[in-house]
């Protein structure tokens, strides 16, 4: 494991915004197990059978719960890091990578369930590095990216043009 730089900066995800697409998730599939939960009783002739439509409702919930444990988690234990010499951040299984600013080929904006970042291209791997922009701090992000990689870096550049373009997410 490398350790931190003492001049690194950790930059946490907010919450929010993961939970809320979570959330939108969870009552899409509540509302469609409840919908079959419905259309099986009704095939079944056993309409209203409480303890079916009881188990299609708390499933959900229990996805829902497990989903907001593992969004906490994933919000402590995967800060994207600015370091003087390089970006360390995770691709979109969570493993972690360093990139010297220098070797970063292309960053693309995409979008996963409504939530915005950047993909990162790095030499000698398929899988590029996501940057998060619902990051606590994002200003202090893109100060930093810039103080170390430069205002004419691809990263910069593509921060800059999606904080503009960004809606304010609470």
């Amino acid at each position: 494991m490398s350790s931190i730089p003492a001049s690194a900066q950790s930059f946490h995800a907010r919450m929010y915004p993961m939970w809320r697409s979570c959330l939108w998730f969870v009552l899409v599939y509540g509302v469609l197990n409840l919908a079959l939960e419905a259309l099986a009783q009704y095939q079944s002739s056993r309409l209203p059978d409480g303890a079916g439509f009881l188990d299609a409702v708390v499933d959900p919930l229990v996805l829902g719960a497990l989903l907001t444990l593992v969004d906490g988690l994933v919000v402590l234990a995967y800060p994207v890091r600015v370091q003087p010499q390089a970006l360390r951040c995770f691709n979109v299984w969570g493993v972690y990578r360093t990139v010297k600013w220098g070797d970063i080929q292309s960053v693309t904006p995409a979008s996963l369930m409504g939530l915005r970042y950047l993909k990162v291209g790095i030499p000698a791997h398929a899988s590029p590095l996501t940057v998060p922009l619902w990051l606590r701090d994002l200003p202090g992000f893109i100060a930093a990216v810039e103080q170390q990689a430069g205002s004419t870096h691809l990263l910069t550049q593509a921060l800059h043009q999606a904080n503009a373009s960004q809606t304010p997410m609470t």
